[in-house]
């Protein structure tokens, strides 16, 4: 059930108070295929081929134990699942690339990992790439580093990703 709140001014007996009313919405006002996404790490893939990336330990303070990490353009891997979504769980930063996702043997689809606003700190980053694959098909994803940010003049250019969503 959708929940939200509702500011309510209309009530006299409580005055100005600014109370928040729960209220349930009889379905959703959309239906989000996400709603059944798991977050799956990269050391639970399935039919893992590493091809350039590798695995690397977090930082301390970081969500995800080990992360899969590239360090030149073109590193990739490739994994399988079942479902009828994919997308990337990753750090987001000055010194990440683009990577293309290329799903069974279909065009690969470009992901950027960077913008103009992780100049100035490392976040996590989410894409989702597709939901409309066929939910009992089993498919192979590969994610190949395409470019590294150009703007960006530290050495030390990277993409790590720490986990998959499907649904």
């Amino acid at each position: 059930c959708v929940t939200g709140f509702l500011k309510s001014f209309l009530d006299e007996e409580k005055n100005s108070d600014c109370t928040l009313l729960k209220w349930d919405l009889p379905s959703p006002m959309c239906e989000n295929v996400l709603d059944d996404a798991r977050m799956t790490y990269c050391t639970e893939l399935e039919n893992l081929e590493l091809n350039g990336f590798e695995f690397t330990d977090s930082l301390s303070d970081d969500r995800f134990s080990k992360y899969l990490e590239a360090k030149h353009v073109g590193d990739s891997f490739s994994f399988t699942f079942c479902g009828k979504g994919v997308g990337i769980c990753w750090g987001g930063a000055n010194i990440n690339g683009d990577v293309d996702v290329q799903i069974d043997d279909g065009k690969p689809i470009r992901v950027k990992s960077w913008d103009n606003y992780v100049r100035s700190f490392h976040r996590m980053a989410s894409a989702i790439v597709t939901t409309s694959l066929d939910p009992d098909k089993t498919h192979r994803v590969t994610i190949t580093v395409a470019a590294f940010n150009p703007t960006e003049i530290s050495p030390d250019k990277i993409d790590r990703i720490g986990a998959i969503f499907m649904c």
